[in-house]
């Protein structure tokens, strides 16, 4: 637990951004992750990588990570941006590859305020299933989208500063949305 001065110097420490991504598997949250890494130099913050160390397929790595919600009342996002924030003070923009829960996003906005922009995307479900179906993950889009925390995912859209569908949306187009919500310069 951040005592409140920890907080406070955090949210006075320069973070131009954190972007948090939510959304369905497949919706393009990775995607729009690698492109704010490669085109404005965001930071990357993959929760599938800091739970991979553990386990490998989705099915286990959801299980991972609700296990980790529970053991930390959801704070364990916030307590690893932190760390890379103490580690590595430069780095001044993050994107999170992607928050599930409410409990996630309150803990990063509480620890980095006005900074955080959640932005939550959305496609049909025929794009989701296809999507993930031209993966080999080894399992079906139903199989996955099962999982209690998966089914709870969309609920985070009406706490979101920005949802963005992108069923009929380039890559590029998304983050021309993103962009211009956020004042973000491409």
């Amino acid at each position: 637990m951040l005592a409140a001065w920890e907080v406070l110097e955090l949210q006075d420490a320069a973070v131009s951004h954190v972007i948090l991504l939510s959304g369905q598997i497949a919706s393009g949250k990775t995607t729009l992750s690698r492109l704010l890494a490669d085109r404005l130099r965001y930071r990357v913050v993959s929760t599938r990588d800091i739970l991979a160390h553990e386990k490998q397929d989705r099915l286990s790595l959801q299980l991972a990570g609700a296990s980790k919600d529970d053991s930390t009342a959801g704070r364990w996002i916030r307590d690893e941006l932190v760390r890379l924030r103490k580690r590595n003070p430069a780095d001044s923009c993050f994107v999170v590859d992607s928050v599930r829960t409410s409990d996630q996003v309150g803990w990063v906005r509480e620890t980095f305020g006005e900074s955080v922009v959640h932005v939550h995307l959305t496609a049909s479900l025929d794009v989701l299933a296809g999507r993930y179906g031209s993966r080999s993950e080894g399992y079906r889009y139903e199989e996955v989208s099962n999982d209690p925390v998966e089914q709870a995912v969309g609920v985070l859209a009406s706490s979101a500063d920005i949802v963005i569908d992108t069923t009929n949306r380039s890559p590029e187009v998304v983050l021309g949305q993103l962009a211009s919500y956020a004042g973000l310069v491409t």
